[in-house]
Formats: structure tokens, sequence, C-alpha cells
């Protein structure tokens, strides 16, 4: 099945900075799944006209921030959630940001 576990399972990419930068990249690696770093490695960037391509990765978690997607994230991630399950997703993510 396309998709059913880790991208390294099907083909290793990584070292992915390094194959980057190898090639002259300017490369930033970075927690994806924190909207605080995201911003701040925006904001950091190097002038795009400086000359030097940039590439910025930005690793996450499948289903970061919902228990039972983080626990399980090929149980639903190439399908539809339930409607309990949604709706146990959204109480979840109401909590958080309560």
């Amino acid at each position: 099945m396309t998709g059913a576990g880790p991208t390294s399972d099907a083909m290793n990419i990584e070292p992915l900075g390094e194959r980057f930068a190898s090639f002259g990249w300017h490369v930033e690696e970075i927690d994806g799944n924190d909207v605080e770093a995201l911003t701040a490695a925006f904001d950091a960037l190097p002038d795009p006209l400086a000359g030097k391509p940039v590439c910025l990765i930005a690793r996450t978690r499948k289903g970061r921030g919902v228990t039972m997607m983080e626990e399980s994230p090929q149980a639903w991630h190439l399908g539809l959630l339930e409607p309990d399950q949604r709706d146990a997703v959204l109480l979840e993510i109401k909590e958080r940001l309560s």
C-alpha cells in the first residue's frame, strides 16, 4: 500500500540537509510542528537576491497534537475519521485551546 509507513521505509532521503548543502544551498532544519519556530525561520532567511538557494526543512510528526493520531498515524492518515473519532479529536483540541 502506498503511504503505509515512513518515507525511510520506501526510500531513504537522509541526510537531506547535508545533501542540499553539498550543492551549495543554505540549509535550515526546524521543528515543523512549532509555529513560532516556523515564523522565526522564515523571518531569518537570507535575502533571496543573495544568490544562494535556500532549503528550509521542516521536520513534522503526523497528527502532532492529537493523542490518537500521534499514537497510530497510519490508522487514520489514508482515510477519514469516523464520527466518534472526529468528535474526540475536536474535543481534545478545544480543551487544549481553553
